[in-house]
């Protein structure tokens, strides 16, 4: 596996690793409604900074929405 392929599947799992994190927050905090879920919540989760978030998605709607 070469390194562009390293890295195809590196963005992959990470999107992926988003996702999961974000579904689960929003789960959680559903009651509260779509309107108090946070961009920052899910990168606090993994440990990653929100501006990281938005090299992958251009918003809670794509983030939460997505089909991976």
């Amino acid at each position: 596996m070469g390194v562009k392929e390293k890295r195809v599947k590196y963005n992959n799992e990470f999107r992926q690793e988003m996702v999961d994190a974000a579904r689960e927050l929003y789960i959680f905090i559903y009651n509260k409604g779509y309107e108090k879920f946070m961009m920052r919540r899910p990168t606090e989760t993994i440990g990653y900074s929100p501006t990281t978030l938005y090299i992958y998605f251009r918003g809670k709607d794509d983030l939460l929405f997505c089909h991976m």
